[in-house]
């Protein structure tokens, strides 16, 4: 193949096009670091930038990029347990959707709800079980997410604690 005919020769609303039929971490996993163009095209997707899903893989891939992009990222969806990342990594963060098909910890929960960045997000959804004692966790859990110390304007949680879907908006 001439390099002419290369991948690197596609216009860019071609590749956009592409990555439109692609995963979000597919996109980056495949093309990011093959050259400067592909990182430059990569940042300024749109769909990309602003909303992210925790990879399911390739973690030490994840460890060296995310420190590159995660300044661009708005919405985070964590889809995994061992989801190591600190929310301060993410400066610009206004919404974090936690979605599990396996049930979560209370300790899990708290990870997230312990970061400064927590006390910036507007939006929070859990749409996983959430594994705990009810009787001893719900009422702290629910009163640091409630709480008028962080900035919050809604709230959504499908969980066995509430055996019902509930949505909470801060007045």
């Amino acid at each position: 193949m001439s390099e002419k005919n290369s991948l690197d020769q596609l216009a860019t609303e071609i590749l956009f096009e592409i990555f439109d039929y692609l995963l979000h971490d597919d996109i980056i996993y495949s093309f990011f670091n093959i050259n400067q163009r592909f990182n430059s095209i990569i940042l300024q997707y749109h769909r990309f930038s602003k909303y992210f899903i925790t990879p399911t893989h390739h973690f030490s891939f994840w460890n060296n990029i995310l420190p590159i992009i995660s300044s661009r990222i708005e919405c985070l969806t964590i889809t995994t347990l061992d989801f190591s990342f600190s929310l301060d990594l993410f400066p610009n963060l206004k919404s974090v959707i936690i979605s599990s098909s396996l049930p979560i910890y209370y300790d899990q929960i708290n990870f997230i709800l312990e970061s400064e960045q927590f006390k910036k997000l507007s939006s929070l959804k859990i749409k996983s079980q959430i594994l705990s004692q009810p009787n001893t966790y719900t009422q702290p859990l629910f009163h640091r997410i409630l709480s008028n110390e962080n900035s919050l304007q809604a709230y959504e949680c499908l969980s066995e604690f509430h055996n019902s879907f509930k949505t909470i908006k801060k007045s």
